[in-house]
Protein backbone atom coordinates (compact mmCIF):
# COMPACT_ATOMS: atom_id res chain seq x y z
CA UNK A 1 0.00 0.00 0.00
CA UNK A 2 1.65 3.51 -1.17
CA UNK A 3 2.09 6.33 1.70
CA UNK A 4 -0.74 8.16 0.09
CA UNK A 5 -3.14 5.51 0.08
CA UNK A 6 -2.20 4.44 4.31
CA UNK A 7 -2.86 8.33 4.82
CA UNK A 8 -6.27 8.34 2.94
CA UNK A 9 -7.79 5.38 4.41
CA UNK A 10 -8.81 6.61 7.37
CA UNK A 11 -12.16 7.88 6.86
CA UNK A 12 -14.77 8.40 9.84
CA UNK A 13 -16.81 4.83 10.52
CA UNK A 14 -20.59 5.23 11.23
CA UNK A 15 -19.50 4.95 14.86
CA UNK A 16 -17.19 7.38 14.82
CA UNK A 17 -20.09 9.90 13.21
CA UNK A 18 -22.13 9.22 15.68
CA UNK A 19 -19.93 10.54 18.11
CA UNK A 20 -19.32 13.66 16.51
CA UNK A 21 -23.34 14.55 16.16
CA UNK A 22 -23.19 14.13 20.03
CA UNK A 23 -19.94 15.97 20.30
CA UNK A 24 -21.30 18.84 17.91
CA UNK A 25 -25.00 18.84 19.09
CA UNK A 26 -25.39 17.35 22.04
CA UNK A 27 -27.50 13.97 22.23
CA UNK A 28 -28.52 10.56 20.68
CA UNK A 29 -29.41 10.77 17.01
CA UNK A 30 -32.48 9.13 15.80
CA UNK A 31 -31.04 6.05 14.41
CA UNK A 32 -33.41 5.79 11.10
CA UNK A 33 -33.33 9.38 10.48
CA UNK A 34 -30.06 10.79 11.45
CA UNK A 35 -28.37 10.43 7.99
CA UNK A 36 -30.81 12.87 6.04
CA UNK A 37 -29.77 15.08 9.54
CA UNK A 38 -28.69 18.38 8.00
CA UNK A 39 -26.54 20.61 10.31
CA UNK A 40 -25.85 24.02 9.90
CA UNK A 41 -22.30 25.39 8.85
CA UNK A 42 -21.63 27.37 11.53
CA UNK A 43 -21.93 24.18 13.88
CA UNK A 44 -19.42 22.62 11.46
CA UNK A 45 -17.34 25.48 11.24
CA UNK A 46 -16.92 25.70 15.48
CA UNK A 47 -16.14 21.74 15.39
CA UNK A 48 -13.53 22.26 12.65
CA UNK A 49 -12.13 25.01 15.01
CA UNK A 50 -12.50 22.60 18.17
CA UNK A 51 -10.52 20.03 16.47
CA UNK A 52 -7.89 22.37 14.87
CA UNK A 53 -6.90 23.75 18.57
CA UNK A 54 -6.76 19.94 20.24
CA UNK A 55 -4.03 19.10 16.79
CA UNK A 56 -1.95 22.04 17.37
CA UNK A 57 -1.61 21.65 21.06
CA UNK A 58 -0.35 18.15 20.89
CA UNK A 59 2.04 19.06 18.26
CA UNK A 60 3.35 22.06 20.95
CA UNK A 61 3.35 19.43 23.29
CA UNK A 62 5.24 17.02 21.45
CA UNK A 63 8.10 18.10 20.36
CA UNK A 64 9.43 16.74 17.75
CA UNK A 65 5.80 15.17 16.84
CA UNK A 66 4.98 12.20 14.43
CA UNK A 67 1.95 11.71 13.07
CA UNK A 68 1.13 8.36 12.45
CA UNK A 69 -0.99 6.67 9.86
CA UNK A 70 -2.47 3.12 10.15
CA UNK A 71 -4.06 1.41 7.18
CA UNK A 72 -3.21 -1.95 7.98
CA UNK A 73 0.29 -0.68 9.06
CA UNK A 74 1.21 1.89 11.25
CA UNK A 75 3.63 4.59 9.05
CA UNK A 76 5.20 6.95 11.12
CA UNK A 77 5.65 10.46 9.23
CA UNK A 78 7.50 13.58 10.53
CA UNK A 79 4.54 16.46 11.12
CA UNK A 80 5.44 18.46 8.00
CA UNK A 81 4.66 15.26 5.61
CA UNK A 82 2.72 16.45 3.03
CA UNK A 83 1.26 12.83 3.32
CA UNK A 84 -0.87 13.99 6.13
CA UNK A 85 -1.48 17.55 5.81
CA UNK A 86 -5.11 16.90 4.85
CA UNK A 87 -5.30 15.23 8.69
CA UNK A 88 -3.50 17.68 10.13
CA UNK A 89 -5.19 20.40 8.70
CA UNK A 90 -8.88 20.19 9.65
CA UNK A 91 -10.24 22.28 7.42
CA UNK A 92 -8.62 20.54 4.87
CA UNK A 93 -10.04 17.38 6.40
CA UNK A 94 -13.00 18.53 6.49
CA UNK A 95 -13.05 20.36 3.16
CA UNK A 96 -15.71 17.94 1.05
CA UNK A 97 -18.41 18.27 3.82
CA UNK A 98 -17.91 22.25 4.31
CA UNK A 99 -18.39 22.77 0.30
CA UNK A 100 -21.94 20.96 0.58
CA UNK A 101 -25.00 21.27 2.05
CA UNK A 102 -23.89 19.80 5.30
CA UNK A 103 -25.47 16.63 5.39
CA UNK A 104 -24.66 14.19 8.12
CA UNK A 105 -24.48 11.23 6.01
CA UNK A 106 -21.73 13.42 4.57
CA UNK A 107 -19.49 13.00 7.33
CA UNK A 108 -18.02 9.61 6.24
CA UNK A 109 -15.79 12.16 4.34
CA UNK A 110 -14.01 13.83 7.05
CA UNK A 111 -10.55 12.47 7.20
CA UNK A 112 -10.26 10.92 11.26
CA UNK A 113 -8.43 13.35 13.80
CA UNK A 114 -4.25 12.16 13.77
CA UNK A 115 -2.57 10.29 15.83
CA UNK A 116 0.33 12.25 16.95
CA UNK A 117 3.28 10.75 18.55
CA UNK A 118 6.27 11.87 20.49
CA UNK A 119 9.78 10.30 19.70
CA UNK A 120 9.31 8.19 23.03
CA UNK A 121 5.87 6.83 22.32
CA UNK A 122 6.35 6.31 18.90
CA UNK A 123 9.82 4.03 19.48
CA UNK A 124 7.52 2.35 22.28
CA UNK A 125 5.55 0.77 19.37
CA UNK A 126 6.28 -2.98 18.83
CA UNK A 127 5.95 -2.42 15.06
CA UNK A 128 6.22 0.09 12.58
CA UNK A 129 6.97 1.63 9.26
CA UNK A 130 8.62 5.03 8.36
CA UNK A 131 7.03 7.28 5.47
CA UNK A 132 9.88 7.09 2.76
CA UNK A 133 8.53 10.34 1.45
CA UNK A 134 9.91 12.50 4.36
CA UNK A 135 11.65 9.98 6.27
CA UNK A 136 11.34 11.16 10.08
CA UNK A 137 14.38 10.24 12.08
CA UNK A 138 14.03 7.05 14.34
CA UNK A 139 15.45 4.91 15.84
CA UNK A 140 14.12 2.25 12.69
CA UNK A 141 12.68 2.37 9.09
CA UNK A 142 10.65 -0.34 9.71
CA UNK A 143 10.62 -1.94 13.19
CA UNK A 144 8.99 -5.69 13.51
CA UNK A 145 7.69 -7.26 16.49
CA UNK A 146 9.70 -10.50 17.52
CA UNK A 147 7.71 -13.93 16.06
CA UNK A 148 9.88 -15.60 18.73
CA UNK A 149 8.49 -13.06 21.46
CA UNK A 150 4.55 -15.41 20.81
CA UNK A 151 2.67 -18.86 20.83
CA UNK A 152 0.86 -20.07 18.34
CA UNK A 153 -3.21 -20.35 18.08
CA UNK A 154 -5.44 -21.77 16.43
CA UNK A 155 -8.17 -19.00 14.40
CA UNK A 156 -11.08 -20.60 15.89
CA UNK A 157 -9.98 -19.07 18.94
CA UNK A 158 -9.41 -15.87 17.70
CA UNK A 159 -11.83 -13.27 19.67
CA UNK A 160 -12.93 -9.69 19.21
CA UNK A 161 -9.97 -8.75 21.39
CA UNK A 162 -8.13 -9.61 18.72
CA UNK A 163 -9.17 -7.82 16.41
CA UNK A 164 -6.84 -4.70 15.53
CA UNK A 165 -3.78 -6.49 16.38
CA UNK A 166 -0.98 -8.04 13.98
CA UNK A 167 -0.77 -11.69 13.30
CA UNK A 168 1.75 -13.69 11.69
CA UNK A 169 2.09 -17.29 10.16
CA UNK A 170 4.28 -19.83 12.88
CA UNK A 171 7.55 -19.03 10.73
CA UNK A 172 7.17 -15.33 11.10
CA UNK A 173 5.53 -14.30 7.95
CA UNK A 174 3.43 -11.08 8.23
CA UNK A 175 0.00 -11.21 6.83
CA UNK A 176 -1.04 -7.78 8.25
CA UNK A 177 -3.38 -6.35 11.22
CA UNK A 178 -6.07 -8.94 12.14
CA UNK A 179 -10.09 -7.28 10.57
CA UNK A 180 -11.96 -9.81 11.32
CA UNK A 181 -13.12 -13.66 11.92
CA UNK A 182 -15.78 -15.62 10.69
CA UNK A 183 -16.41 -19.41 12.16
CA UNK A 184 -19.29 -21.29 10.95
CA UNK A 185 -20.67 -25.31 11.56
CA UNK A 186 -21.43 -26.49 7.89
CA UNK A 187 -22.00 -30.52 7.20
CA UNK A 188 -18.38 -31.09 6.99
CA UNK A 189 -17.22 -29.47 9.90
CA UNK A 190 -16.31 -26.13 11.22
CA UNK A 191 -15.41 -23.38 8.23
CA UNK A 192 -13.09 -20.88 9.46
CA UNK A 193 -12.90 -17.05 7.52
CA UNK A 194 -9.65 -14.80 8.81
CA UNK A 195 -9.31 -11.38 7.23
CA UNK A 196 -6.58 -9.37 7.29
CA UNK A 197 -5.50 -6.39 5.80
CA UNK A 198 -3.52 -7.98 3.38
CA UNK A 199 -5.50 -11.27 2.58
CA UNK A 200 -8.22 -13.62 3.36
CA UNK A 201 -7.67 -17.28 4.61
CA UNK A 202 -10.39 -19.76 4.49
CA UNK A 203 -10.02 -23.10 6.39
CA UNK A 204 -11.34 -25.81 8.99
CA UNK A 205 -10.41 -23.28 12.35
CA UNK A 206 -6.84 -25.37 12.77
CA UNK A 207 -4.54 -22.73 11.07
CA UNK A 208 -2.18 -21.53 13.06
CA UNK A 209 -1.33 -18.17 13.92
CA UNK A 210 0.92 -16.05 16.34
CA UNK A 211 -1.12 -12.68 17.23
CA UNK A 212 1.29 -9.29 18.55
CA UNK A 213 0.53 -8.09 21.40
CA UNK A 214 -1.17 -4.44 22.33
CA UNK A 215 1.42 -1.77 22.50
Amino acid sequence: MSDSAAAGAERLTEADIRQLIQDIVGGEPDVPDYGSTVLSLEDMRAQVQREQHLVDSELRSKDPAFVMTDGGVRRVHAQSCFHVRHVIDREEAWRYVLAGPCRVRDLGFVQKMPKILNRTEVEALNSYVTCQACSPTLDHTRKVWSINAGKPMRSVSFGVHHIGREIFTPDGGSLGVLVSHQRTIVEAGVRSITVTSETTIEGDGSEMYVVAPKD
